[in-house]
C-alpha cells in the first residue's frame, strides 16, 4: 500500500503552510481507493499548544451542503420525493408568506429566494432543530424564488435537512439519517452533525477577529 504521508515533499508544503499563517493544517489523499496521504502540521488549540494530529476534527463548514444534497438525492432516488416538486407538499407549514411554490431544486441551486438565517438566532437556537424549523417556517422570501442566486450561507442544511427527515418513513433525525443512510454504509467515520461531548476534545479550534459564522449571523439580524 502506497503511504505518502512522511513524505519530504507533503511535509515541505504543509510547513509553509503554517509558515504563511496556519495556526494548524491537515490533509489527505486518496487514489484509487486507497488513503495514501494523511498528515497534519502545526497547533489546533494555540493555548495550549495542543498538536494538529490525524484524528484531530476539523469544522468543515459548507462540506456538508454536499451531504445533505447527497441525502435529498437518496430519497429522490427512492421515489420519496420529486426534485421539482414544491417543498411545501412535504413541508405544508412551509407554504407560509408566498413560499407555497419554492420547489426542493431551487432550494439546491440557492435560487429559493431565503437565504436569511432567523431572526434572534443565536449558537445556542442553532443547535434547536425545532425552533430553526418554526422560524424557516415563517419566512417571507427577500426576492421571489427561481428569478437570482443568493448563497444561502447557513440556512440552507436546515430547509433541505427537514425535507429529508419529512420523507423519511422513519422520521429520523436528519443527523441519524446521515448516519445510518451515507456514513455506516461507506464506513465513513469522524463525520458529524452535531459533535457528541466526547468528542469535543479533539475539535480544532478556529482563531481570527471574527468567524465568518459570525459575519453570516450579524448579517441575518
Amino acid at each position: 500500500m502506497l503511504d505518502f504521508s512522511n513524505d519530504e515533499r507533503v511535509r515541505k508544503a504543509l510547513a509553509r503552510s503554517v509558515e504563511l499563517g496556519e495556526s494548524g493544517v491537515a490533509v489527505a489523499a486518496v487514489y484509487k481507493g486507497q488513503l495514501i496521504i494523511n498528515a497534519a502540521a502545526g497547533v489546533v488549540k494555540p493555548e495550549d499548544q495542543s498538536l494538529a494530529t490525524t484524528s484531530t476534527l476539523w469544522p468543515v463548514f459548507s462540506v456538508t451542503k454536499g451531504v445533505t444534497a447527497l441525502a435529498v438525492h437518496i430519497q429522490a432516488e427512492r421515489g420519496l420525493l420529486e426534485l421539482d416538486a414544491p417543498i411545501s407538499r412535504y413541508w405544508p407549514e412551509f407554504a407560509a408568506n408566498g413560499k407555497e411554490s419554492i420547489t426542493i431544486e431551487q432550494c439546491l441551486s440557492r435560487r429559493a429566494g431565503i437565504p436569511q438565517m432567523p431572526t434572534g438566532v443565536t449558537p445556542e437556537l442553532m443547535a434547536n432543530w425545532d425552533w430553526m424549523i418554526e422560524e424557516i417556517a415563517k419566512y417571507t422570501p427577500v426576492f421571489p424564488s427561481g428569478t437570482c442566486n443568493a448563497y444561502h450561507v447557513l440556512v440552507w442544511g436546515w430547509i433541505l435537512g427537514e425535507v429529508v427527515r419529512k420523507t423519511d418513513p422513519k422520521k429520523r433525525p436528519f443527523a441519524d439519517f446521515v448516519y445510518d443512510e451515507i456514513c455506516r454504509p461507506l464506513d465513513i467515520r469522524d463525520f458529524y452533525l452535531g459533535v457528541p461531548d466526547s468528542e469535543l476534545h479533539r475539535i480544532a479550534k478556529l482563531k481570527g477577529p471574527i468567524s465568518r459564522c459570525q459575519v453570516a449571523l450579524e448579517k441575518s439580524r
